[in-house]
Parts: C-alpha cells; structure tokens; sequence
C-alpha cells in the first residue's frame, strides 16, 4: 500500500516527508483493518482489498487539488467506520458469545483495536492541521517518525498477535487463566469440576505453604489456581466442610502441631507467627476448635505422653528377662 502511494507521489513529483508521512499513515489504516483471533477472516480482507484499491484511485484522481489528503483520509474513514460498524452488529450478534471463557480476552483485544483507532484519528487530524497552516519541514519530520512508529506497532501486532495493549506478562498470564479454565471443562458436571478445583487447591496448599503469610487471602487463592472465588469457595466448603479461613487455618495449627513437636522450647507467640497467624489470639480460637485444648494445654498433654512413653521404655528394660546361661555340666 505504502509502494502503490509512493509511486504515485513519485509520478506526480510530489516527493516530500509530508506526502511520505500521509503514505506511512494510509499503510498504518490498512494495518488496522486486521481481524481479532476470534474473528473471520474474509471481512476483514474484503475491507482492506477495498481500501488497497480506493485510496490509491482517489489520491490519483484528486492529483493537483489542494484537498488530496483530506479526500483520502474521507474515503479511509468511511471504510474504517463501516468496517466497526460490522465488527460491533458481528459481536453482539449472539450474545452467548459474550459468556464465553476467552471473553476476557476478546475484550482486551477490543479496547486494543479501539485505541489505536482513536489513536489513527488523532495522529490524522493533526496531520492534516499541520499541513493547512503550512508547518515546518521539521515539523513533519517529527510526525514522521510518530507516524513509522504507529506503523510498526501495527505490523508488529498482526504479526505476533499481541495486542500491545498491556505487557505480554499480563497477556500470558490471561492466556494460562483461560487455559486452565478450559481444562477444568466446562463440559465437566458440577461436581467433577468443583473435585478438579478442589485438587488444585489441595496441591498448592501442599508445595507451596502460602498459609504461612498471615496476610494471605481467598483473592490470592484464586488466582493462584486460576478459579473465581465463587467457584473455589464453593469447592472448599463441599470438599472439607470448612469456609476459606477454618480451611487456612487447619493448615496452620497443624503447621503449628509440627513446630511444637520438632522444638518444645517454642513459645506460643513464636509458634503463632511461624505458622502464618497474625497474633496470639486468633491462634489459640484457631486451635482450640481444631484440637479442643488451647496451644498451652495441647503441649503439656503432648509432654505428659512423652514423659509416660519413656518410662514405659524404661519399665521394658527392667523388666526384661535376663535369658539364663546353659548348665556347663
């Protein structure tokens, strides 16, 4: 497209960074017309092929007016707004779609299409102000280099499929939560997808111990797992009978249990922050209604049995039978 409008510069004797910063634009527009990876192809084709074939036409039938970029800019408007138009009537055709899975994704990829948009007609606007007030070469030199910038960027985003709306992190980290979504199947029944959820849930408490951060929530959870909140409170409380914080706290009083039988010196101050509570209090609620006993009692129960245990031991060598020796005769 650029090579067509080029040429026609060329022909006309019009070289000039002005002429060349509209071509780059004109190339820029038809890079919008790229389709989104939920949508068809032949549309968004049949709109660039118009553009291809129009706007070199009309930049060679308006030659010599002082009014060419504006016509041309007219005819790519038109086309761009048309083209919006069927993409919008296209979305909303079925509103199922809108509940979809990817929904997310479409959306970014829709305010992405959208910006850079809104982003062509500042950038054309401004060209065109410029042009009528007769700015400095410089000027357009400069709008030159914003204009091969935007060009690139659209290039660059048809041809990696990025939306260069927000950082590739970002976008991967949506992609793996739609991925993970679609594996946990919306095809499954209720109560196998809740049991996948549940699984997930399970494994992570178990490798990474993130209930050790007392200041760990539902919200981190289900993010980490990749799972709503309604979903994953749902999974908990069918699966263990717990809310999300017994279900926390199980973990912790029993991270607690650990502690205090690996070190008997440990206070229960020291055994509350190890183990992910926030102070003593909420430890010895936490505790209590797990173990029945408070932290204090359970270690003096837990030293009692100890203490019975190696007398026991000790009450077994003593009165172990001495075996006696064969009569020598």
């Amino acid at each position: 497209m650029i090579l067509v409008l080029l040429g026609l510069d060329r022909f006309h004797g019009r070289m000039s960074f002005v002429n060349m910063a509209f071509d780059i634009l004109c190339g820029s527009a038809v890079c919008l017309f790229y389709p989104s990876s939920y949508e068809d192809n032949v549309p968004s084709l049949l709109f660039s092929l118009a553009a291809v074939v129009l706007l070199p036409l009309l930049a060679h039938l308006s030659a010599g007016t002082p009014y060419l970029h504006e016509i041309v800019f007219s005819c790519n408007i038109i086309l761009f707004v048309g083209y919006m138009a069927y993409r919008v009537s296209n979305k909303y055709r079925n509103v199922k779609t809108l509940f979809r899975i990817d929904s997310v994704w479409r959306s970014v990829e829709d305010y992405a299409s959208l910006l850079y948009s809104c982003c062509f007609a500042v950038i054309a606007v401004v060209m065109v102000v410029l042009e009528n007030v007769m700015a400095p070469k410089w000027v357009f030199l400069i709008m030159g280099v914003v204009v091969l910038a935007f060009y690139i960027a659209q290039l660059v985003r048809a041809h990696t499929g990025s939306t260069l709306f927000i950082s590739a992190k970002k976008e991967k980290k949506i992609k793996e939560i739609i991925k993970a979504n679609i594996a946990s199947g919306c095809s499954m029944e209720p109560e196998d997808q809740l049991s996948t959820i549940y699984g997930r849930v399970l494994k992570y408490m178990e490798n990474k111990k993130p209930y050790l951060d007392s200041n760990f929530t539902i919200e981190d959870m289900s993010a980490a797992v990749y799972c709503n909140k309604a979903y994953l409170s749902k999974a908990i409380n069918f699966y263990s009978g717990r809310n999300f914080r017994q279900f926390v706290n199980y973990y912790r009083v029993n991270y607690s249990i650990s502690l205090m039988k690996k070190d008997r010196r440990l206070k229960v101050i020291e055994l509350a922050a190890m183990s992910g509570f926030c102070n003593c209090v909420t430890y010895n609620m936490a505790f209590k209604l797990l173990m029945n006993a408070t932290p204090s009692a359970y270690a003096t129960e837990l030293r009692a049995k100890e203490r019975m245990l190696r007398q026991e031991k000790r009450y077994e060598r003593v009165a172990k039978p001495i075996p006696l020796e064969p009569d020598p005769s």
